[in-house]
């Protein structure tokens, strides 16, 4: 299932991201744990990606709320990679310890944040088990975690609905191929 970009991108006639449906490429970085990440690590789950800097107040409340949501779902129903390529490792670190980040944290290089088009902070993608796009957003208003938390809720039941699917034609005894 695939879901609009924010409004007030529509509203503002720019298009300063991936779009709706775009498989996403991969990327290898560190993380603020010194652990080297790529996003093919989460293919088969359902990965946001927040672009954030530290002096950018609707990225820190936008993070805030994404890691509410994530503990209301339930933690491993989705990652959250914080991507931020703007302040010093040493920076991130010690924002990411001090306001107690639960979630994977890394050092982005400009060429990754150039690849997914960030412009605008926050930039925010949501992407699904096959790794295509599903949600891109640039802003945050008070409904960003209504909102947020609606696309992950609808996402994760479409997966469960999926995966009773692909289960139930696994075990039709219709389905086995007789051999003579």
């Amino acid at each position: 299932m695939l879901y609009a970009v924010s409004a007030f991108s529509q509203l503002n006639n720019f298009e300063p991201l991936l779009r709706i449906g775009d498989k996403v490429p991969d990327f290898k970085l560190t993380s603020t744990d010194n652990n080297t990440v790529s996003l093919s690590d989460y293919k088969g789950g359902i990965v946001v990606l927040d672009f954030w800097y530290i002096g950018c107040a609707p990225c820190v409340k936008a993070h805030k709320q994404m890691m509410e949501v994530q503990k209301e779902i339930g933690n491993n129903s989705f990652e959250i990679l914080g991507m931020n390529s703007i302040n010093r490792k040493g920076q991130i670190r010690r924002f990411v310890r001090k306001n107690n980040y639960t979630n994977t944290n890394l050092y982005c290089s400009k060429e990754v944040a150039e690849e997914y088009l960030v412009k605008y902070y926050p930039t925010i993608y949501i992407i699904n088990k096959e790794g295509v796009i599903i949600y891109a957003n640039t802003a945050f208003t008070p409904a960003f975690k209504q909102n947020f938390k609606e696309i992950l809720q609808i996402e994760i039941q479409n997966n469960i609905i999926q995966r009773k699917t692909e289960s139930n034609k696994n075990n039709n005894p219709f389905n086995k191929v007789f051999k003579k």
